[in-house]
Protein backbone atom coordinates (compact mmCIF):
# COMPACT_ATOMS: atom_id res chain seq x y z
CA UNK A 1 0.00 0.00 0.00
CA UNK A 2 1.39 3.78 -0.66
CA UNK A 3 2.40 6.31 1.38
CA UNK A 4 -0.86 7.75 0.49
CA UNK A 5 -2.73 5.44 2.31
CA UNK A 6 -0.65 4.68 5.11
CA UNK A 7 -3.24 7.37 7.42
CA UNK A 8 -6.51 6.91 6.43
CA UNK A 9 -9.68 7.05 8.23
CA UNK A 10 -12.31 5.15 7.04
CA UNK A 11 -16.43 6.44 8.37
CA UNK A 12 -19.32 4.52 7.12
CA UNK A 13 -23.08 5.68 7.78
CA UNK A 14 -26.11 3.85 6.89
CA UNK A 15 -28.06 4.99 5.18
CA UNK A 16 -31.45 5.64 7.72
CA UNK A 17 -29.37 6.56 10.48
CA UNK A 18 -29.96 9.95 11.70
CA UNK A 19 -26.57 10.39 11.72
CA UNK A 20 -26.29 9.75 7.88
CA UNK A 21 -29.04 12.63 6.80
CA UNK A 22 -26.65 15.58 6.95
CA UNK A 23 -23.83 13.81 5.18
CA UNK A 24 -26.30 12.96 2.65
CA UNK A 25 -27.07 16.41 1.87
CA UNK A 26 -23.99 17.63 2.09
CA UNK A 27 -22.66 15.59 -0.78
CA UNK A 28 -25.50 15.01 -2.49
CA UNK A 29 -25.48 11.84 -2.34
CA UNK A 30 -28.72 10.23 -4.37
CA UNK A 31 -27.17 5.87 -4.64
CA UNK A 32 -25.72 3.64 -1.78
CA UNK A 33 -23.01 2.83 -1.62
CA UNK A 34 -21.51 5.78 -2.19
CA UNK A 35 -17.50 5.93 -1.30
CA UNK A 36 -16.08 8.97 -1.16
CA UNK A 37 -12.64 10.37 -0.14
CA UNK A 38 -12.16 13.52 2.01
CA UNK A 39 -9.62 15.67 3.16
CA UNK A 40 -8.70 16.39 7.31
CA UNK A 41 -11.01 18.95 7.15
CA UNK A 42 -14.29 17.15 5.67
CA UNK A 43 -13.54 18.68 1.76
CA UNK A 44 -14.15 15.90 -0.43
CA UNK A 45 -11.67 14.94 -2.80
CA UNK A 46 -13.49 12.55 -4.72
CA UNK A 47 -15.61 9.37 -5.55
CA UNK A 48 -14.19 6.40 -5.33
CA UNK A 49 -16.55 3.38 -8.15
CA UNK A 50 -17.23 0.23 -7.66
CA UNK A 51 -13.95 -2.18 -8.35
CA UNK A 52 -13.40 -5.37 -9.17
CA UNK A 53 -10.87 -6.34 -7.41
CA UNK A 54 -8.63 -4.59 -3.94
CA UNK A 55 -6.10 -3.45 -6.51
CA UNK A 56 -8.27 -1.89 -8.13
CA UNK A 57 -9.62 -0.32 -5.39
CA UNK A 58 -6.47 0.82 -3.79
CA UNK A 59 -5.23 2.19 -6.96
CA UNK A 60 -8.23 4.24 -6.89
CA UNK A 61 -7.61 5.64 -3.69
CA UNK A 62 -4.51 6.36 -4.13
CA UNK A 63 -5.24 8.52 -6.89
CA UNK A 64 -8.11 10.57 -4.94
CA UNK A 65 -5.17 11.45 -2.79
CA UNK A 66 -2.49 12.15 -5.09
CA UNK A 67 -4.14 15.92 -5.24
CA UNK A 68 -4.67 15.37 -9.43
CA UNK A 69 -8.11 15.85 -10.96
CA UNK A 70 -9.80 16.05 -7.24
CA UNK A 71 -12.77 18.56 -6.99
CA UNK A 72 -10.53 21.13 -5.34
CA UNK A 73 -8.32 20.88 -8.31
CA UNK A 74 -11.25 21.02 -11.14
CA UNK A 75 -12.97 23.46 -9.40
CA UNK A 76 -9.95 25.65 -9.28
CA UNK A 77 -8.70 25.57 -13.10
CA UNK A 78 -12.36 26.50 -14.07
CA UNK A 79 -12.91 29.23 -12.20
CA UNK A 80 -9.24 30.86 -12.69
CA UNK A 81 -10.12 30.55 -16.64
CA UNK A 82 -14.08 30.24 -17.37
CA UNK A 83 -13.44 30.16 -20.98
CA UNK A 84 -10.95 26.88 -20.43
CA UNK A 85 -13.62 24.55 -22.08
CA UNK A 86 -11.70 21.10 -21.25
CA UNK A 87 -11.56 22.09 -17.58
CA UNK A 88 -15.23 22.92 -17.72
CA UNK A 89 -15.90 19.74 -18.72
CA UNK A 90 -13.83 17.87 -16.44
CA UNK A 91 -15.45 19.67 -13.57
CA UNK A 92 -19.15 18.85 -15.17
CA UNK A 93 -18.25 15.54 -15.74
CA UNK A 94 -17.36 14.83 -12.47
CA UNK A 95 -20.27 16.81 -10.39
CA UNK A 96 -23.05 15.25 -13.07
CA UNK A 97 -23.56 12.36 -10.78
CA UNK A 98 -24.31 14.28 -7.73
CA UNK A 99 -24.68 17.82 -8.38
CA UNK A 100 -27.16 18.02 -10.35
CA UNK A 101 -27.90 22.20 -10.57
CA UNK A 102 -24.37 22.94 -11.02
CA UNK A 103 -23.53 20.53 -13.50
CA UNK A 104 -26.61 21.93 -15.51
CA UNK A 105 -25.23 25.61 -15.02
CA UNK A 106 -22.37 24.44 -16.53
CA UNK A 107 -23.47 23.13 -19.52
CA UNK A 108 -25.57 25.57 -20.51
CA UNK A 109 -23.40 28.40 -20.13
CA UNK A 110 -20.72 26.71 -22.59
CA UNK A 111 -23.89 25.58 -25.11
CA UNK A 112 -25.08 29.29 -24.88
CA UNK A 113 -21.45 30.91 -25.76
CA UNK A 114 -20.96 27.97 -28.28
CA UNK A 115 -17.82 29.30 -29.64
CA UNK A 116 -15.19 26.46 -30.87
CA UNK A 117 -17.58 23.84 -30.03
CA UNK A 118 -17.06 20.61 -31.95
CA UNK A 119 -19.63 17.88 -32.45
CA UNK A 120 -18.26 15.65 -29.73
CA UNK A 121 -17.89 18.66 -27.36
CA UNK A 122 -21.54 19.56 -27.94
CA UNK A 123 -23.39 16.63 -27.95
CA UNK A 124 -21.00 16.00 -24.54
CA UNK A 125 -22.41 18.93 -22.99
CA UNK A 126 -25.67 18.03 -24.14
CA UNK A 127 -25.53 14.50 -22.82
CA UNK A 128 -24.13 15.74 -19.19
CA UNK A 129 -26.68 18.48 -18.75
CA UNK A 130 -29.51 15.50 -19.49
CA UNK A 131 -28.06 13.34 -17.09
CA UNK A 132 -27.67 15.87 -14.45
CA UNK A 133 -31.55 16.81 -15.41
CA UNK A 134 -32.44 13.22 -14.88
CA UNK A 135 -30.87 12.92 -11.64
CA UNK A 136 -32.92 15.94 -10.46
CA UNK A 137 -36.25 14.44 -11.64
CA UNK A 138 -36.22 16.30 -15.27
CA UNK A 139 -37.55 13.04 -17.40
CA UNK A 140 -38.84 15.12 -19.99
CA UNK A 141 -35.96 17.65 -19.90
CA UNK A 142 -33.13 15.06 -20.01
CA UNK A 143 -35.03 13.14 -23.23
CA UNK A 144 -35.62 16.65 -25.10
CA UNK A 145 -31.25 17.29 -24.67
CA UNK A 146 -30.67 13.86 -25.81
CA UNK A 147 -33.26 14.08 -28.23
CA UNK A 148 -31.29 16.89 -29.72
CA UNK A 149 -27.89 14.68 -29.50
CA UNK A 150 -28.73 11.52 -31.18
CA UNK A 151 -30.94 13.83 -34.01
CA UNK A 152 -27.83 16.42 -34.46
CA UNK A 153 -24.43 14.16 -33.52
CA UNK A 154 -25.44 10.68 -33.86
CA UNK A 155 -21.89 9.63 -34.25
CA UNK A 156 -20.76 10.89 -31.12
CA UNK A 157 -20.09 9.43 -28.19
CA UNK A 158 -22.39 11.62 -26.34
CA UNK A 159 -25.36 10.45 -28.59
CA UNK A 160 -24.01 6.43 -27.85
CA UNK A 161 -24.37 7.55 -24.25
CA UNK A 162 -28.11 9.08 -24.86
CA UNK A 163 -28.66 6.13 -25.96
CA UNK A 164 -27.41 3.72 -23.72
CA UNK A 165 -28.90 5.89 -20.64
CA UNK A 166 -32.49 6.64 -22.17
CA UNK A 167 -33.59 3.39 -20.27
CA UNK A 168 -33.44 5.20 -17.54
CA UNK A 169 -36.02 7.72 -18.26
CA UNK A 170 -38.36 6.05 -20.48
CA UNK A 171 -40.23 3.98 -18.22
CA UNK A 172 -41.42 7.41 -16.62
CA UNK A 173 -42.79 9.76 -19.53
CA UNK A 174 -45.97 8.71 -21.64
CA UNK A 175 -45.50 5.56 -23.71
CA UNK A 176 -46.12 7.53 -27.04
CA UNK A 177 -43.08 9.92 -26.11
CA UNK A 178 -41.02 6.84 -25.44
CA UNK A 179 -42.01 5.19 -27.98
CA UNK A 180 -40.87 7.62 -30.28
CA UNK A 181 -37.69 8.80 -29.04
CA UNK A 182 -36.79 4.50 -29.17
CA UNK A 183 -37.77 5.11 -33.24
CA UNK A 184 -34.60 6.83 -33.33
CA UNK A 185 -32.49 5.28 -30.73
CA UNK A 186 -32.49 2.11 -31.64
CA UNK A 187 -31.08 2.55 -35.23
CA UNK A 188 -27.94 3.80 -33.18
CA UNK A 189 -27.86 0.97 -30.48
CA UNK A 190 -25.06 -1.59 -30.30
CA UNK A 191 -26.42 -5.30 -29.92
CA UNK A 192 -26.24 -5.41 -26.09
CA UNK A 193 -27.58 -1.37 -25.69
CA UNK A 194 -30.45 -2.73 -28.31
CA UNK A 195 -31.55 -5.61 -26.28
CA UNK A 196 -32.37 -3.49 -23.34
CA UNK A 197 -34.03 -1.13 -25.54
CA UNK A 198 -36.04 -3.79 -27.18
CA UNK A 199 -37.33 -4.80 -23.61
CA UNK A 200 -38.11 -0.91 -22.85
CA UNK A 201 -40.08 -0.74 -25.94
CA UNK A 202 -42.07 -3.87 -24.82
CA UNK A 203 -42.82 -2.11 -21.68
CA UNK A 204 -43.81 0.87 -22.92
CA UNK A 205 -46.28 -1.10 -25.57
CA UNK A 206 -47.64 -2.88 -23.00
CA UNK A 207 -48.48 0.85 -21.23
CA UNK A 208 -50.15 2.05 -24.13
CA UNK A 209 -52.25 -0.62 -24.78
CA UNK A 210 -53.29 -0.15 -20.56
CA UNK A 211 -54.13 3.71 -21.42
CA UNK A 212 -56.18 2.70 -24.79
CA UNK A 213 -58.29 -0.38 -22.77
CA UNK A 214 -58.67 2.43 -20.06
CA UNK A 215 -59.91 5.17 -22.52
CA UNK A 216 -61.99 2.30 -24.12
CA UNK A 217 -64.03 1.47 -21.15
CA UNK A 218 -64.31 4.53 -19.82
CA UNK A 219 -65.74 6.04 -23.35
CA UNK A 220 -67.91 2.62 -24.17
CA UNK A 221 -71.30 4.40 -23.21
CA UNK A 222 -74.18 1.42 -23.14
CA UNK A 223 -72.05 -0.60 -25.24
CA UNK A 224 -71.88 -3.82 -23.30
CA UNK A 225 -69.38 -5.36 -25.64
CA UNK A 226 -66.90 -2.74 -25.28
CA UNK A 227 -67.24 -2.68 -21.85
CA UNK A 228 -66.45 -6.13 -22.03
CA UNK A 229 -63.75 -6.28 -23.91
CA UNK A 230 -62.65 -4.04 -21.63
CA UNK A 231 -63.21 -5.29 -18.94
CA UNK A 232 -61.37 -8.70 -19.76
CA UNK A 233 -58.25 -7.17 -21.23
CA UNK A 234 -57.87 -5.88 -17.89
CA UNK A 235 -58.19 -8.50 -16.07
CA UNK A 236 -55.67 -10.59 -18.30
CA UNK A 237 -53.12 -7.94 -17.58
CA UNK A 238 -54.43 -6.73 -13.99
CA UNK A 239 -54.88 -3.60 -14.83
CA UNK A 240 -57.40 -1.21 -12.85
CA UNK A 241 -59.45 -4.36 -11.01
CA UNK A 242 -61.98 -1.86 -9.52
CA UNK A 243 -62.82 -0.27 -12.73
CA UNK A 244 -62.72 -3.23 -15.14
CA UNK A 245 -65.23 -5.04 -12.19
CA UNK A 246 -67.92 -2.07 -12.71
CA UNK A 247 -67.62 -1.90 -16.23
CA UNK A 248 -68.57 -5.93 -16.17
CA UNK A 249 -71.13 -5.55 -14.18
CA UNK A 250 -72.68 -2.75 -16.48
CA UNK A 251 -71.70 -5.29 -19.29
CA UNK A 252 -73.97 -7.91 -17.74
CA UNK A 253 -77.12 -5.68 -17.07
CA UNK A 254 -76.87 -3.85 -20.43
CA UNK A 255 -75.90 -7.78 -22.51
CA UNK A 256 -79.13 -9.04 -20.09
CA UNK A 257 -76.89 -11.67 -18.52
CA UNK A 258 -74.43 -12.87 -21.27
CA UNK A 259 -72.65 -15.65 -20.60
CA UNK A 260 -69.45 -14.75 -22.11
CA UNK A 261 -69.43 -11.59 -20.08
CA UNK A 262 -70.95 -13.13 -16.47
CA UNK A 263 -67.54 -15.24 -17.22
CA UNK A 264 -65.57 -12.09 -17.19
CA UNK A 265 -67.36 -10.49 -14.02
CA UNK A 266 -66.88 -14.07 -12.35
CA UNK A 267 -62.97 -13.97 -13.17
CA UNK A 268 -62.60 -10.42 -12.02
CA UNK A 269 -64.58 -11.60 -8.60
CA UNK A 270 -62.20 -14.40 -8.37
CA UNK A 271 -59.10 -12.69 -8.58
CA UNK A 272 -60.29 -10.39 -5.84
CA UNK A 273 -61.23 -13.29 -3.25
CA UNK A 274 -64.78 -13.11 -3.72
CA UNK A 275 -65.06 -17.03 -4.64
CA UNK A 276 -68.71 -17.88 -3.99
CA UNK A 277 -70.09 -14.91 -6.26
CA UNK A 278 -67.63 -15.55 -8.87
CA UNK A 279 -68.92 -19.22 -8.70
CA UNK A 280 -72.78 -18.66 -8.66
CA UNK A 281 -72.00 -16.46 -11.94
CA UNK A 282 -69.76 -18.86 -13.36
CA UNK A 283 -72.46 -21.38 -12.73
CA UNK A 284 -75.05 -19.16 -14.36
CA UNK A 285 -72.65 -18.64 -17.28
CA UNK A 286 -72.17 -22.52 -18.00
CA UNK A 287 -76.28 -23.03 -17.78
CA UNK A 288 -76.32 -20.44 -20.47
CA UNK A 289 -73.29 -21.53 -22.33
CA UNK A 290 -74.63 -23.69 -25.59
CA UNK A 291 -71.16 -23.63 -27.68
CA UNK A 292 -69.46 -26.52 -26.14
CA UNK A 293 -66.06 -25.16 -25.78
CA UNK A 294 -67.52 -22.24 -24.05
CA UNK A 295 -69.12 -24.57 -21.46
CA UNK A 296 -65.59 -26.71 -21.13
CA UNK A 297 -63.54 -23.58 -20.34
CA UNK A 298 -66.70 -22.65 -17.53
CA UNK A 299 -66.64 -26.20 -16.07
CA UNK A 300 -62.75 -25.71 -15.86
CA UNK A 301 -63.13 -22.61 -13.76
CA UNK A 302 -65.79 -23.75 -11.81
CA UNK A 303 -63.61 -26.81 -11.04
CA UNK A 304 -60.63 -24.25 -9.89
CA UNK A 305 -62.85 -22.64 -8.13
CA UNK A 306 -64.55 -24.94 -6.36
CA UNK A 307 -61.17 -26.33 -5.13
CA UNK A 308 -60.08 -23.16 -3.71
CA UNK A 309 -63.28 -22.55 -1.68
CA UNK A 310 -63.00 -26.02 0.04
CA UNK A 311 -58.87 -24.96 0.74
CA UNK A 312 -59.94 -21.25 2.26
CA UNK A 313 -62.73 -23.03 4.33
CA UNK A 314 -60.20 -25.66 5.70
CA UNK A 315 -57.75 -23.16 6.46
CA UNK A 316 -60.75 -20.86 8.63
CA UNK A 317 -61.77 -24.28 10.19
CA UNK A 318 -61.39 -23.36 13.99
CA UNK A 319 -58.75 -26.01 15.45
CA UNK A 320 -60.28 -29.45 17.86
CA UNK A 321 -59.35 -28.92 21.76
Amino acid sequence: MGKALQKFITVRYEQDHNAAKPVLRKFNIQAFPTLLVLDSSGAELGEVGAAHNAADFVKDLEHALSGKNTLPVLRAAAEKDPTDLEAALSLARYLSNRYAAETVRICKRILADGKDLSAEHEAELLFLQGYAEQNRGGDEAALVLWERVITKHPKTEGARDAVTMCSNVLPMLPPERGLAFLSKALELADEETREQLEYTRGYLYLRAAEAAYLKRGENAGDDPNMLNMAAWECFLHGWHTEKATQWARKAVRLSRRAPHILDTLANLLFKQGKIAEAIRLEEEAMAKASEPDMRAEFEENLAKWNAAKVLRAERVKPAKR
